[in-house]
């Protein structure tokens, strides 16, 4: 297991996923060949003495050959007391873009504005939107200046707990992939939510993978730990959509992936991706 404070870019012709070996972070970008892969290995940041990491939480956005990706940063400890390098206080968010494909990158700082765009046009060619922990920022000038951070509300009962993963919909209305944040007795699960963006309306749409206990090698007490996490959400075609979770009871870690046929109202197991890990999936 590599440990190295700098965070990674890789262009891939076959393939795409996040893969995370502590600070070392891979991004794989799809591109349509099956052709030999075309790999170029470009480093998206690097500052002696830190550690940067976590990417697949940070947001990652493309426009053309424009790229934009979102990262924590902090002190690098070399003999950490936890499974991270890190020492804290954190260093705080930071972004990397690139103008060329991932071929070369600049680091830059978050530029924060308080008030809301009224109107948010999801389809509007520079928008982004990033969602992080229980909060959401929002760009219309592609992440150069941000508008919040602005709170999520409560769903069902549960405070959300997310990352940036979500489906635009409409011109002012996108699907939301979020977790809720775990509490005494309510594990922290998978859910969908649609935001309505000319209004700022959160709406809960339903819970992904109500069975993963049922496939547990487990049995859980009612003190064991678990959770169903970290969606990532695929759309298929109009209506059907593939959502991947990271999944765990006790020392039992495994992948599954769920469908949904119409729109998100109800889900269905389709597979098990992996067993032996709950690593974010995408």
């Amino acid at each position: 297991m590599m440990d190295h404070p700098f965070l990674n870019f890789r262009r891939w012709q076959l393939s795409a996923g996040w893969h995370a070996v502590s600070a070392l972070c891979w991004l794989l970008i799809v591109q349509s060949s099956f052709a030999e892969p075309d790999v170029r290995h470009t480093v998206a940041y690097h500052r002696e003495g830190e550690f940067a990491g976590w990417p697949a939480n940070g947001g990652f956005w493309m426009w053309g050959d424009e790229i934009l990706v979102g990262f924590e940063r902090w002190t690098y400890d070399p003999e950490p007391d936890s499974r991270h390098h890190t020492k804290a206080p954190s260093l705080g968010g930071y972004y990397s873009r690139s103008r060329d494909g991932g071929l070369t990158w600049q680091g830059e700082n978050r530029s924060l504005i308080k008030r809301p765009e009224p109107d948010l046009n999801f389809q509007g060619q520079d928008f982004a939107l990033r969602l992080w922990r229980q909060s959401y920022l929002t760009s219309s000038n592609r992440g150069r200046d941000w508008r919040g951070p602005f709170d999520l509300p409560a769903f069902e009962n549960h405070s959300a707990y997310a990352r940036s993963n979500y489906i635009v919909t409409g011109r002012n209305s996108a699907l939301l992939f979020l977790s809720t944040y775990p509490k005494e007795g309510a594990p922290a699960r998978s859910f969908l939510a649609r935001l309505d963006g000319s209004s700022r309306q959160f709406e809960f749409v339903s819970w992904i993978g109500n069975d993963y206990l049922d496939r547990s090698r487990i049995v859980p007490q009612e003190d064991t730990y678990r959770h169903a996490i970290m969606p990532s959400g695929l759309r298929i075609s109009d209506g059907r959509y593939v959502c991947a979770v990271r999944q765990r009871v006790a020392g039992d870690r495994w992948d599954d992936l769920y469908e949904t046929r119409d729109s998100g109202e109800t889900w269905n197991f389709l597979s098990t991706i992996e067993r032996g890990s709950d690593n974010p999936i995408s």
